[in-house]
């Protein structure tokens, strides 16, 4: 089956989105929400990250995960390094999660940093969610986030080349209303990207 992997940086309307498909009876998941249930459950990898950053993270608690953040977003190496210990992980659960799926429905599969991750060939279709960086910051910080990483951290983490528009198979610019997110949620439908 051909996942439907939905991106785009902080902030851009991928959840809103997700809701949207949801509500039309498309299969989602969240790759946010498995790495956040592989962080909480998961003391193995949180052991391997608390060794391998050099820093104690207690990623069961929302503090922790701040660290986390800061730790990769302050240095590629520990990017990286995290990235390949948790997305192998992530892919796996999403491959067995979407096995056991009686849909023959595509699944879309909400992925916030695919392309920074390297991961856009692990996925038959990407649609690609874009937001001006205003917009972007102004609603991040509209977002119970207290004690979160910025906007600006967030965003710096987050990849905004060209060769993104280039190989997504649709691009929903969202910089007006959650009533224009929807309309072009909606066209997203007509276009059959969702057809098996």
């Amino acid at each position: 089956m051909t996942h439907v992997a939905i991106t785009g940086n902080a902030g851009s309307g991928k959840s809103t989105l997700m809701r949207f498909l949801k509500a039309r009876n498309i299969p989602t998941l969240s790759a946010d929400n498995i790495n956040s249930t592989l962080l909480q459950q998961c003391h193995l990898i949180s052991s391997w990250l608390t060794q391998a950053l050099n820093i104690p993270l207690d990623l069961s608690s929302p503090s922790g995960k701040v660290a986390l953040g800061t730790a990769i977003s302050n240095d590629s190496g520990n990017k990286r390094m995290t990235e390949s210990m948790l997305h192998p992980v992530i892919l796996q659960n999403i491959n067995l999660r979407s096995s056991i799926s009686s849909n023959t429905i595509p699944i879309a599969i909400e992925i916030p940093l695919l392309y920074e991750a390297g991961l856009e060939d692990q996925f038959g279709k990407v649609v690609l969610m874009v937001s001006g960086e205003s917009e972007v910051k102004n609603r991040i910080k509209k977002r119970s986030t207290a004690g979160q990483l910025s906007a600006q951290q967030l965003l710096s983490m987050q990849d905004r080349g060209a060769h993104r528009y280039k190989t997504s198979n649709a691009i929903i610019i969202n910089n007006l209303t959650e009533s224009h997110l929807k309309r072009s949620s909606s066209n997203l439908l007509n276009t059959g990207i969702f057809t098996p």
